[in-house]
């Protein structure tokens, strides 16, 4: 699964036949984010440096939110560009984040990654420990629980399965029609998977449960 989304990334510019309308330069830089954000995320979970990897996870969402707000409003280019994400400007122009029902998916993605990497905070240091009548209990660690482990592998999977769909909302009238037929294959294919291996995600982590 990786690899066939790897793929898809990497075979991107090539299914826009490497032409980017100048209107659309700035959603194809934040692409870019994107597309770095999985090589080094998937490289740092498969290592099993979870909470770096989500860290990077969730910059990549946020990169493609911006990418969507940006697709809907294209005046909100030129904030991106010249402002920096601290002034009460960009502040405003982006905000609310996750409008629209096409968001739902990757604001899911987001909260799976930023609670447990951005923060350097306990549960970005012990993985996902939860406060429990007796007191805080290590549920699962990056190192040791395999099963949370290939959590951790299905969650970098889903999110960036999210950023892509945001982006070829970005780009789908630009995309070949094949890469748009592999993409959709593999949606299926993740999806079903997703759906065999429900025993990943427990009751315990009602907020982080992938439906």
């Amino acid at each position: 699964m990786f690899d066939r989304l790897i793929s898809l990334y990497e075979s991107f510019p090539a299914a826009l036949d490497n032409k980017i309308p100048d209107n659309k330069v700035v959603e194809y830089q934040l692409f870019w984010i994107s597309l770095r954000g999985l090589f080094i995320s998937s490289q740092l979970v498969l290592s099993r440096h979870i909470a770096e990897a989500y860290s990077i996870m969730s910059r990549s969402t946020e990169a493609a939110e911006y990418a969507n707000q940006i697709r809907k409003d294209y005046s909100k280019a030129e904030i991106w560009i010249t402002e920096g994400a601290n002034s009460e400007r960009f502040k405003q122009s982006f905000s609310p984040k996750w409008v629209g029902e096409e968001t739902e998916k990757i604001k899911k993605a987001y909260k799976l990654t930023r609670d447990h990497g951005v923060h350097s905070n306990l549960s970005s240091t012990v993985f996902h420990q939860t406060y429990q009548n007796v007191g805080y209990q290590n549920a699962y660690t990056d190192t040791v629980d395999n099963k949370n482990y290939h959590r951790c592998l299905l969650y970098i999977l889903y999110g960036y399965e999210a950023v892509l769909e945001i982006f070829l909302l970005c780009f789908g009238g630009l995309l070949s029609s094949n890469w748009k037929k592999q993409f959709k294959g593999f949606s299926e294919d993740f999806h079903e998977y997703l759906s065999s291996l429900q025993n990943y995600f427990t009751s315990e982590d009602p907020d982080i449960k992938i439906d």
